[in-house]
């Protein structure tokens, strides 16, 4: 029984998508958390941050490597998938 090389999927558009969206939402996630505390030398927000862009990290990392199929599903929104009407 030989063994098959497992095949990494490629780091294409979807994945550079994903990057540029997570980049937006840590930058907004930081203004959110430092801009009311007034300050930058806030200890326990730096650790809040640091864990939950840790876990973000390894939750997309993981899905990119089990389901690529599905990261790139999640990254892909429908055209007119809300249409807004105004009579």
């Amino acid at each position: 029984m030989q063994h098959q090389p497992q095949t990494r999927p490629e780091f294409g558009a979807h994945e550079v998508q994903a990057l540029w969206s997570l980049a937006i939402a840590l930058v907004v996630m930081a203004v959110a958390l430092f801009w009311p505390a007034g300050t930058l030398r806030w200890t326990r927000g730096w650790v809040f941050f640091g864990v939950y862009l840790s876990l973000i990290v390894i939750a997309m990392i993981w899905l990119w490597r089990v389901n690529p199929e599905i990261f790139a599903a999640t990254l892909v929104s429908a055209p007119s998938s809300v249409a807004l009407t105004i009579a």
